[in-house]
């Protein structure tokens, strides 16, 4: 059964394998995968396997444009990757990313805000984390309009691309949100 979280103008829903084509078409885009730490797709057969080997993760969804009915990105939440801080039982991590087509369009923030209150309303969180790698300065202006707060920075190593970043952490907690 599919869990659908719908704002204003899109809806987020889970990933489906006839969703390949669509994700193809975002995913293989060069400014994306790089950004946010792999690398881009290079056949529909790597975006099919993507959705069933990573995709098919419980809280990860298709971002959907209303007005289209267009794929523009995707959202999840998970277990916290993050190193130096010790983690609670009630705490997640989000990512985004949006389709370059659509950058500018205010759909990451939107995603994000639905994201929080899902975290926060449905699944009980008490605080969500999020990173992005120092320069993507579009994401982290994306974290400032959610309400997210700097922790801290750190050196990680990138599997996918095979380089070492600075990734830059931020957090907000429920109590924070609801104010």
């Amino acid at each position: 059964m599919d869990t659908f979280i719908s704002s204003p103008r899109l809806l987020l829903r889970e990933w489906r394998e006839e969703d390949k084509e669509e994700l193809f078409a975002a995913a293989s885009d060069r400014e994306i995968g790089p950004m946010a730490g792999w690398q881009p797709h290079r056949s529909v057969e790597e975006s099919l396997s993507v959705i069933r080997n990573i995709l098919s993760d419980e809280n990860t969804f298709a971002i959907i444009e209303k007005e289209s009915g267009k794929i523009v990105g995707s959202t999840g939440l998970f277990t916290p990757q993050e190193k130096t801080i010790e983690r609670g039982e009630y705490e997640i991590e989000v990512g985004y990313w949006i389709s370059r087509d659509r950058w500018g369009k205010g759909y990451a923030t939107e995603t994000v805000k639905r994201m929080l209150e899902y975290a926060f309303e449905t699944l009980k969180m008490e605080k969500v984390w999020c990173g992005a790698f120092v320069g993507n300065t579009r994401s982290i202006r994306v974290q400032e309009k959610c309400g997210f707060v700097y922790s801290h920075e750190e050196e990680v190593h990138v599997t996918p691309l095979n380089e070492d970043r600075i990734e830059r952490f931020s957090f907000i907690t429920k109590v924070d949100w609801k104010n």
